[in-house]
């Protein structure tokens, strides 16, 4: 990854000079982000020659003077583009996100930085963060298991179904996020399936059509709870999943794959009732499932975590879930398990 604009995003919060720089990123980037001395004070120079940061020496305390760097007009345009890039690596995504969470919480003159969920698409969760103060990233169930895990995001969005106890997210979440206390809050039990075309010109019925030669098939990504139940449903339908011609052209959301399937461009994919609703497109429902959210049980009990969470039992948010369809809300808000650190579940 390159420093240059991860560095003017550390400028961004204010004024530095070098040493208290490597320090931000030895803190509070460390391990996806490293930095030595060497390779600081050469990406320092360049973002000067570029004019995109500004240097003022000041006297040090005993001992030689110091420099000060602060960023330019140029340097934000030039930060605010980089951070609108996708990001072409796993470091970078997540470094990306956590300046993300600086910038906008600076944006709206907060001193506490926003709530931050990863994991699972979900529409109603899109809506709800729209409305809160939350930043979301989409990484799958499996991803947001993992960076919380890392403590790179204060909730995890999870729709992980065990196939031997058809229990949702709690395995899962004992085995990816060991070393915290963690509970299990349903979000919403939402209603899952095929999106097809506008009338399901190739008449499809069911998981195993994807099978059939003439209909093209788009994927979720590696990690995502759809590919995870997709993955399930053809081997008890006993088709190989890895035998599909189609099985790794994938989106990375629930609204490409309702695109692509609008557009003409694949037949069918895996999604909600919602996002079929949503792009004009028929539904093959295949069941319930339900959607948790897990996190650490310290933000559980904070005010915080409270504020949070009592948008879930909102007119507003319930509202929203019967606007868009598919989502059962009742027990939305409800801790449905528990995980303490160590623990071994039966």
């Amino acid at each position: 990854m390159i420093p240059l604009f991860p560095l003017l995003g550390l400028l961004v919060r204010g004024d530095a000079y070098g040493y208290a720089l490597k320090r931000i990123v030895e803190t509070e980037f460390n391990p996806c982000w490293q930095i030595d001395f060497a390779q600081l004070y050469r990406s320092l120079a360049k973002l000067q020659a570029r004019g995109w940061v500004r240097v003022r020496k000041t006297a040090g305390e005993g001992g030689p003077d110091r420099k000060i760097y602060s960023i330019t007009v140029r340097g934000r345009t030039a930060f605010d583009r980089w951070l609108a890039e996708p990001a072409t690596s796993y470091d970078e995504f997540w470094v990306k996100g956590r300046l993300t969470t600086t910038r906008e919480a600076r944006i709206a003159g907060s001193t506490e930085l926003p709530l931050v969920i990863a994991g699972s698409d979900d529409p109603l969760l899109a809506q709800l963060i729209q409305r809160t103060d939350t930043v979301s990233w989409v990484t799958g169930s499996t991803g947001g298991l993992v960076t919380l895990a890392q403590q790179a995001t204060d909730m995890a969005g999870a729709h992980l179904r065990d196939p031997e106890s058809s229990e949702y997210n709690a395995s899962f979440a004992q085995h990816l996020v060991p070393e915290q206390d963690v509970v299990l809050v349903n979000f919403a039990v939402r209603e899952y399936g095929l999106l097809v075309a506008a009338g399901n010109p190739l008449k499809i019925r069911r998981v195993r059509d994807l099978a059939r030669r003439n209909v093209r098939f788009l994927n979720r990504t590696h990690g995502a709870g759809a590919r995870l139940w997709l993955h399930q449903q053809l081997r008890a339908a006993r088709i190989d999943p890895t035998t599909l011609d189609d099985w790794t052209r994938t989106a990375a959301t629930y609204d490409e794959i309702g695109i692509e399937i609008a557009k003409g461009n694949t037949d069918v994919g895996p999604g909600l009732r919602a996002t079929a609703r949503k792009w004009g497109l028929d539904f093959i429902p295949c069941g319930e499932e339900r959607f948790d959210l897990v996190m650490p049980r310290a933000l559980y009990e904070s005010a915080r975590g409270a504020k949070w969470l009592a948008s879930l039992h909102s007119a507003e948010f319930r509202a929203i879930a019967t606007e868009l369809s598919g989502y059962d809300v009742a027990s939305s808000g409800r801790i449905v398990a528990g995980i303490k650190y160590g623990s071994r579940r039966k």
